[in-house]
């Protein structure tokens, strides 16, 4: 059979395709390229799913069979969106700063032979921002990083993503409440940051989608870049990071994930943006690896 080009589509895999009455038989094969509307959309609390709506809470099931998963998963909330401090994070109570997202997938509704596979890859680094002079001038190092070479296979537990497309609205959704823990690096706590001093870290993430007709042979499907930028002041010198940590400017804007690629690198006017000032230095390995 024929296959004709939809401009919505991605290309996800290469097939033959043969159909005998009501039966189907479809193959891996080098020299049929199928193209089909598979797409990929963020649900970060203000964002809209394919129908227009616009989620503010974990899809409930039966359309998201993994809801109960998912809640549990950020510590019994289901809000989408920045999360007050210290929640989100049953590993890190009351230690981290979190937003909840979802991505959804949504699949061809008339190929319910191919079966798809989530993969979620990440590059990241952290900066301290550290108030010296008595908060005249300020010192960027490095706090951490991951995948800074070739991006990290941060995929997961499958208890917080499905991949059986909803009878309903042909959906299947990952969830994520990707966070910034306080604690995890000493400099953190060890009073390396005094009070007036600031976090920065940015990530780039990319959702994807593979495709299969046997669950062996794997297709690279769609994939969504998505970005996100975490910017915290130490607002006390507390035991963890609700006594510690505000969201700069505020808890929303100090916690922004959305569409995009950031390439997370400190760069000067980031700095100045942040602490309103010129006066400050950035270590030369800051951005290493």
């Amino acid at each position: 059979m024929r296959f004709n080009i939809n401009d919505n589509g991605a290309i996800v895999g290469t097939a033959t395709y043969t159909q005998s009455g009501s039966n189907t038989n479809i193959a891996n094969g080098p020299h049929a390229v199928m193209l089909l509307p598979l797409q990929l959309r963020l649900l970060n609390g203000s964002t809209a799913d394919f129908d227009g709506s616009i989620p503010t809470n974990v899809i409930a099931s039966p359309e998201n069979p993994q809801h109960d998963n998912d809640v549990a998963g950020a510590g019994g909330v289901s809000t989408l969106g920045v999360l007050p401090m210290g929640q989100g994070r049953p590993t890190f109570p009351n230690n981290a700063y979190t937003v909840q997202t979802l991505v959804a997938a949504q699949a061809p509704a008339q190929m319910s032979a191919l079966q798809y596979q989530w993969k979620r890859f990440l590059t990241r680094r952290s900066w301290y921002i550290q108030s010296t002079n008595s908060g005249a001038s300020w010192h960027v190092t490095q706090r951490s990083n991951r995948g800074t070479t070739t991006p990290a296979d941060d995929t997961g537990s499958s208890d917080y993503y499905n991949t059986t497309p909803s009878s309903t609205k042909h959906e299947f959704y990952f969830q994520d409440t990707s966070a910034m823990a306080y604690g995890n690096y000493a400099n953190d706590t060890n009073g390396y940051l005094p009070v007036g001093s600031y976090i920065l870290e940015e990530k780039a993430f990319t959702y994807q989608v593979n495709l299969s007709f046997d669950g062996t042979n794997w297709t690279s499907g769609a994939s969504l870049p998505v970005q996100q930028t975490i910017t915290v002041k130490i607002q006390a010198s507390g035991t963890n990071a609700v006594s510690s940590w505000v969201g700069y400017p505020n808890l929303q804007g100090g916690n922004v994930f959305t569409n995009g690629m950031i390439n997370p690198v400190v760069t000067p006017s980031a700095v100045q943006a942040i602490v309103g000032s010129t006066n400050f230095t950035i270590d030369p390995s800051a951005n290493t690896p």
